[in-house]
């Protein structure tokens, strides 16, 4: 008895240890919403994804939210999708995190290989391995990965390419994320991230979807693959402080 209540005094003598989670505190940020309508360049009613183009613009937050889920006409519109992409700039403890996170209104009709990407400036470097999440749910599961299959890292840029997700789907969305670290021994007045995402608007191979570089002007296909992806515009977070 002596035994176990001594047992019993020395577990609840040690101090109670609380592992605090690191917060994230968002300092910038950019919205971004687009329309992306899919055309048949042969002008028939059912998609060639050898002949399927598209054009992108950047729409209003009221016309995105009051947008039909998946606008489909005849003849040459194939298909209507919809995205919003987010780009932010946080502190987390004593250094900053750059991510860009891609929200589809509509699931693409084609999915292929994707690429989500964050471009910055030669003063800025990343301090870790970026980090690739996806979210999706079907129609009766919902489930985050972590997989992909090409990293892409450059003196400007990261990104990742990925095989978007098959079968019926309710929602997606793909967020990219990475540490920074400075690359100056001068003080850093502004800092900038730059979020982009190239979707596949007809299938492509991965050895040929690997062909691009990321910058402060987003991602770049080469002349020979550009015309697989749509284009959209990057959303740029800026924060002004000293670093």
């Amino acid at each position: 008895m002596k035994t176990k209540l001594l047992l019993f005094i020395a577990l609840f003598s040690f101090p109670i240890m609380i592992f605090a989670q690191s917060e994230e505190e968002i300092l910038a940020e950019e919205i971004k919403y687009y329309k992306t309508t899919i055309f048949d360049n042969g002008a028939i009613s059912i998609m060639s994804k050898d002949n399927a183009i598209s054009t992108t613009v950047e729409i209003t937050k009221e016309e995105y939210e009051s947008s039909g889920f998946n606008n489909i006409s005849p003849n040459t519109i194939v298909e209507t999708e919809y995205k919003k992409m987010t780009t932010t700039i946080s502190s987390v403890n004593s250094y900053y995190r750059y991510k860009v996170n891609l929200e589809w209104k509509n699931i693409p009709k084609v999915r292929s290989y994707d690429t989500i990407a964050i471009g910055f400036p030669a003063s800025v470097k990343p301090k870790m391995t970026p980090i690739f999440s996806e979210n999706y749910c079907t129609l009766s599961n919902c489930y985050t990965t972590t997989g992909y299959q090409y990293l892409y890292s450059g003196q400007n840029g990261v990104g990742v390419t990925f095989q978007v997700p098959t079968g019926e789907l309710k929602s997606m969305s793909q967020t990219l994320y990475v540490d920074m670290q400075k690359n100056t021994s001068s003080t850093i007045v502004t800092q900038y991230a730059y979020g982009d995402y190239a979707h596949a608007v007809k299938s492509i191979s991965l050895d040929k979807a690997k062909n691009y570089t990321v910058s402060t002007i987003g991602i770049k296909y080469d002349s020979s693959n550009i015309s697989y992806y749509d284009e959209i515009n990057y959303a740029r977070a800026t924060w002004n402080g000293n670093w």
